[in-house]
């Protein structure tokens, strides 16, 4: 029985691990505790596993451990400051167009947007920011996302809705910033 208990746990910390990761990390802040709360993800996953009914997908229960987590986090350490300023203990955001063999200047102009996207989701609300998260960085459909954070559907599109207006103001405030 153990052993059937550990492969579940194995097997969604290779699908799910650094997603989970990477998502607690934009609630955080905090990489050294994100790495933690990912672990204790899968540890409560591991010894709560007889309650998992299939009633959603797997990932969606863990998602939605991860988040809890990361939020009794927050207010335990009760400062929400954003740390924008993360050099080496940064936590890669996937790129989603990266072509085969790109020039260098292209590199240099994507690594550059893509500063320029991260600062600007950085600077979101946390609660528009873990929206932002789960659904385009971690391509989550609408109907998980809101499972995973309680909220009805219409709450997530509103929330996505206002994250991309204000993406949208930050990135031409950005972008008009860099053309001066």
């Amino acid at each position: 029985m153990q052993d059937a208990r550990w492969k579940t746990i194995e097997a969604w910390m290779t699908a799910y691990g650094d997603s989970i990761l990477r998502t607690v990390y934009l609630v955080t802040r905090d990489r050294a505790a994100s790495e933690e709360i990912a672990q204790e993800v899968f540890i409560r996953a591991y010894r709560k596993l007889d309650q998992f009914e299939n009633r959603s997908a797997p990932s969606t229960w863990l998602y939605r451990i991860a988040v809890n987590l990361a939020r009794n986090h927050l207010r335990r350490r009760r400062d929400h400051t954003l740390d924008t300023d993360r050099g080496e203990g940064e936590l890669p955001y996937p790129d989603a167009f990266t072509p085969a063999h790109p020039t260098p200047e292209a590199i240099l102009v994507r690594a550059d947007r893509a500063a320029t996207v991260r600062s600007c989701v950085d600077a979101l609300p946390s609660r528009l920011r873990l929206v932002v998260a789960l659904y385009y960085l971690e391509e989550r459909p609408i109907a998980q996302v809101a499972a995973i954070l309680r909220l009805p559907q219409g709450t997530v599109k509103s929330r996505l809705a206002k994250a991309r207006a204000m993406l949208r103001e930050k990135l031409e405030t950005e972008e008009g910033h860099a053309e001066t």
